[in-house]
């Protein structure tokens, strides 16, 4: 709108002031129909709206990204993983202005960018505002731009175009001039090196959360989904092959042994019958998606060591599971590391948290919430020690004093709510950032280190009840 007169503009994504320390985001790597290379999104809506409402595009994650937020997740945040011959569609809009379709795809080859002079302007070079239609209807409109760097601005924030310019200070371009975006091509196929490219996108400072791959079951991807939680402090939540036969889940979970990261990931072993998003129709989807949304609901009453399964596990949509295991098969799949779901009381709940952690690794790594409770001490502890960079360290080190207690207040808090085992604090944690891990030689080089020794809580996954009957002449 021209001056004078107001601006609104409405937007689904808010500017982060501080360290990000959610930990029920959903990390979710794929193909799109369309979108950023890497983006948030923070509803179902806003999900098709930025990446595409194609089904076909990629079935399983848009299946599961679909349950996650009907499990009552809050953030998704998606990684296209883009085939290195995909192109991205573009046209140019005025000599050395470039318009590009924001992400590569056959999808940009429907998106037109059209300029119209602002009320009151009648040249080129005068305030305009563009439109930006897709398959022939007006999705994006801007505001009045005064300038090229305006233009290439206000494109920085579109979900369908992106605009360069040789020259900002150039003029305007004039009245009813379109760039009909061309050349934009899906590729082939990604491969292992993009899948691994996708997940870089996700940085260490995004924050906590689940990173899943919805209907990938190559356990090479898997492994590369597992490096990426080692060095970025997350966990993940795998797919493992869509199959009743428990040889063959068994095999499918052996691959991660040794594997890095194995230790953080949640491997489910069944699919789900779940509603697709034009009702009364279903579709079988992997249970990942759906698992990461269920994780995240639970984790909005505040209680990172809260279990995703069980009573809190139950899935607020699915219809049933695609496979069915006898009861010792279950018992043998779950203690291998395999987790399904199981049907009870007319519902369908998640029934096993074990991590994929292999034998080596089992007794000290054996439950998947005891690898939350570490992920979210980490970023933590990450965003409390940044306080402490550039700090004066002096002889009487009071920096390693405040650094300790910042430490053990954040400890502190996780214990009292049950995720540190101790009944004494002292019992389930210690912190050391003193004199003895610190020498001299150590601060001489501008170094302050600290280690948090911590026993996490374990997960009641076997309840035992006798009853016993007593004769009518004794006493209970």
């Amino acid at each position: 709108m021209p001056r004078p007169g107001v601006d609104v503009d409405v937007v689904e994504e808010v500017t982060e002031s501080g360290p990000i320390l959610d930990t029920g985001q959903g990390f979710f790597v794929g193909w799109t129909e369309r979108g950023p290379d890497v983006g948030a999104v923070n509803s179902w809506g806003e999900f098709k709206k930025r990446f595409g409402d194609s089904r076909a595009a990629n079935a399983p994650l848009y299946d599961d990204i679909m349950g996650f937020f009907s499990e009552g997740a809050g953030t998704a945040i998606i990684a296209r993983d883009v085939p290195p011959d995909a192109t991205e569609a573009e046209a140019d809009l005025a000599a050395g202005l470039t318009a590009f379709a924001a992400g590569a795809g056959a999808w940009g080859n429907d998106v037109d960018v059209t300029t119209h002079y602002a009320a009151g302007s009648d040249a080129a070079g005068e305030p305009i505002y563009l439109t930006v239609t897709y398959q022939g209807t007006e999705v994006e409109r801007s505001k009045t731009l005064s300038s090229l760097d305006q233009l290439v601005a206000w494109s920085q924030d579109s979900d369908y175009v992106r605009i360069t310019a040789d020259d900002v200070s150039a003029p305007l371009p004039g009245d009813a001039v379109v760039a009909a975006l061309a050349g934009g091509g899906n590729g082939t196929a990604s491969t292992l090196a993009t899948f691994q490219a996708a997940l870089g996108r996700f940085t260490y400072e995004m924050g906590p959360g689940q990173v899943g791959a919805p209907g990938i079951t190559d356990p090479d991807y898997h492994r590369a989904i597992g490096v990426h939680l080692e060095a970025n402090h997350r966990c993940g939540v795998v797919d493992l092959p869509n199959t009743a036969d428990k040889a063959e889940l068994l095999a499918a979970r052996a691959e991660l042994d040794g594997a890095p990261g194995a230790k953080a990931i949640l491997a489910m072993g069944q699919h789900l019958v779940y509603p697709s998003d034009t009702p009364p129709a279903s579709n079988i989807v992997p249970y990942s998606g759906v698992q990461m949304g269920i994780i995240a609901r639970v984790d909005k009453l505040g209680d990172v060591a809260a279990v995703a399964a069980g009573s809190n596990g139950i899935s607020s949509r699915a219809l049933g599971l695609a496979q069915q295991f006898s009861d010792a098969d279950r018992e043998e799949l779950n203690a291998n590391g395999v987790t399904l779901g199981r049907q009870m009381f007319g519902q369908v709940r998640t029934y096993g948290y074990r991590t994929a952690a292999g034998p080596d690794l089992r007794d000290n790594w054996t439950f998947f919430q005891e690898s939350r409770v570490i992920m979210a001490i980490a970023h933590e502890a990450n965003a409390g020690l940044e306080e402490y960079v550039f700090d004066t360290i002096d002889g009487r080190l009071h920096l390693l004093v405040q650094a300790k207690n910042m430490l053990v207040g954040v400890c502190q808090r996780y214990w009292q709510a049950g995720a540190l085992f101790g009944a004494e604090a002292q019992n389930a944690f210690r912190v050391i950032c003193d004199s003895s891990n610190n020498p001299i030689d150590t601060i001489k080089l501008g170094e302050i280190h600290a280690t948090l020794r911590l026993k996490t809580s374990k997960v009641a996954e076997w309840v035992n009840l006798a009853i016993v009957k007593v004769p009518t002449e004794q006493e209970v």
